[in-house]
């Protein structure tokens, strides 16, 4: 399936100065979905971290945010 999403997703991928990827929007428009399908097609590591369904998760990003340490 096609979204006006990929577009964006491709630009961000080709970025010369890529940020860690953040997804923000609207509840069930396909966030998800796009993102996971995006991953594993143009990456060879993919890693999904959903703070809603894992909220203990939250106290990793306490503290010192250097890449390195959660790599």
């Amino acid at each position: 399936m096609k979204r006006f999403i990929n577009h964006d997703l491709e630009q961000w991928k080709n970025s010369r100065r890529r940020k860690p990827l953040i997804l923000r929007g609207a509840r069930q428009v396909g966030k998800t979905y796009s993102i996971r399908r995006f991953g594993e097609t143009r990456f060879d590591n993919f890693v999904q971290v959903d703070l809603e369904r894992n909220s203990g998760w939250h106290k990793v990003f306490e503290g010192n945010l250097q890449a390195k340490r959660f790599c």
